[in-house]
């Protein structure tokens, strides 16, 4: 196995127990005051689990002794012990990093550099690894704004729901917490992401059987979301596309909030080219082909 699927092994058992320490046991999430009405953007939230995840920093004392684990048509399975040499070093707020670990991290993963809430630090006796991890408070259930444009369906995140009685705690991929749906505001598109359909999905997706946690990943079945998590600009255009290609129904189309948006493009559009000559018409298809090019 290689050392990315064990990375992703120790992970899948770290936050397992993480989420059952933080909702099994008395903590001190309930004396923290969300800072602002937007949510999710808790500094006083961040630092705690910056304290918390660096004291429970690996898997040492788990009950679990065998992780199966299941992604798309690929089976593993490892025993416990096997992990037991991968370690959280540092949580580091993204301000806290130098640039020589930006570098780092931008070269591990193969991409721009970002800035999510915390990052681990990670050693296996031999090898350093960065994750990224998001921590998201709320208070209903879904959250849709600006800072889910740039996440990866593959991140980790903690979900942190509080009401006036309790607070509860979920972890796993953003990808599992995501709605197949967008929220518009100022005619920006962002993703939806759920507490509940986390919730739901671990119930499903990954369960514990005596001292064995089984953890399945969809993978090739959540391709849609994948797609309007990496893109959301190419899923809209792609939709757009299937409902003039197959003539839906104006009672189908209403239900899509953000195609009612779309459609006034297309209608000035048409209304623009209907009335110019051929020789018109080419040049305005060369000046979008300039604008797309």
């Amino acid at each position: 196995m290689k050392k990315l699927n064990l990375l992703t092994c120790f992970l899948s058992v770290y936050f397992y127990e993480i989420e059952q320490k933080l909702n099994g046991t008395r903590n001190e999430l309930d004396l923290i005051t969300f800072q602002s009405k937007t949510e999710n953007t808790d500094k006083f939230l961040k630092h705690y689990f910056k304290n918390y995840l660096s004291i429970h920093n690996s898997i040492k004392e788990t009950k679990i002794e065998k992780l199966e684990l299941q992604i798309d048509t690929q089976n593993y399975q490892i025993n416990t012990k096997e992990l037991f040499n991968y370690q959280i070093l540092n949580v580091f707020l993204p301000e806290e990093l130098t640039s020589s670990q930006k570098q780092e991290i931008t070269k591990s993963k193969n991409s721009i550099y970002i800035n999510p809430d915390l990052y681990l630090e990670i050693s296996d006796g031999k090898t350093l690894f960065y994750e990224p991890l998001d921590i998201k408070s709320i208070r209903n259930d879904t959250i849709s704004d600006a800072s889910l444009q740039k996440i990866s369906p593959f991140e980790w995140v903690i979900f942190i729901k509080k009401n006036a009685h309790s607070v509860s705690v979920a972890t796993g991929f953003y990808l599992t917490s995501f709605i197949k749906k967008v929220y518009s505001a100022d005619y920006i598109f962002y993703p939806q992401v759920s507490y509940k359909n986390l919730v739901k999905s671990n119930r499903i997706y990954r369960i514990q059987n005596n001292a064995t946690l089984f953890v399945e990943n969809k993978r090739k079945t959540e391709v849609d979301k994948i797609e309007l998590l990496v893109n959301w600009q190419e899923y809209l255009a792609t939709q757009w596309l299937k409902i003039i290609q197959i003539q839906l129904t104006k009672k189908n189309t209403e239900q899509i909030n953000w195609i009612n948006t779309l459609k006034t493009i297309p209608k000035k559009f048409l209304e623009y080219i209907d009335n110019l000559s051929e020789e018109e018409k080419i040049k305005i298809q060369q000046k979008i082909q300039k604008i797309i090019n």
